[in-house]
């Protein structure tokens, strides 16, 4: 069924905004730091993919204009 695949979905990508949350909190890491992150450091955060870099940084350089 695509309405429970959907979700299914929609509940890994809270419990990874969540677990990436946590993780910020527990390096100290605002909006502002995100934005100057290299590749490596976001890569130690769990950040490892092209797209998962630009789904975080797009809408923190949005929210910083």
């Amino acid at each position: 069924n695509p309405r429970e695949f959907s979700d299914i979905i929609n509940r890994m990508a809270d419990v990874l905004l969540k677990s990436l949350v946590t993780r910020f909190e527990e390096e100290r890491i605002d909006g502002n730091v995100a934005l100057t992150l290299s590749d490596g450091g976001l890569k130690r955060l769990g950040i490892d993919t092209i797209g998962d870099k630009y789904r975080l940084v797009l809408p923190l350089s949005r929210n910083n204009r």
